[in-house]
């Protein structure tokens, strides 16, 4: 039966979520330096996933990190934080992006 509010033309908000392979850089001082000058306020992660999961970030509205049984004891959700930065290294043929997340409220 279709919605007596909007007469059918509406539509329902579903959230996916996917699994993406990446390195989490914890702390500040092993972040990979993307070559700009970045105001990095406290309570920040960095990731550098491949070039082929770029559409996954750019549309993930957050990232909720699972690595090892840590996910058993913490489960911390982070929004992104400007935009995505291109990365290579010269030993490594794939290409790669960097990302700024921050931890989001938690309430």
């Amino acid at each position: 039966m279709p919605c007596p509010y909007c007469n059918g033309r509406g539509y329902k908000e579903i959230e996916a979520t996917t699994d993406i392979e990446c390195r989490i850089y914890w702390e500040r001082k092993y972040f990979i330096d993307v070559g700009i000058s970045i105001d990095i306020p406290d309570m920040m992660i960095q990731t550098i996933s491949k070039t082929s999961d770029f559409d996954k970030i750019n549309k993930a509205n957050y990232l909720i990190p699972h690595y090892g049984d840590m996910d058993k004891y913490v489960n911390q959700k982070f929004e992104k934080h400007g935009q995505s930065y291109p990365q290579g290294f010269k030993q490594n043929k794939v290409k790669y992006f960097v990302t700024f997340w921050k931890l989001a409220n938690q309430n």
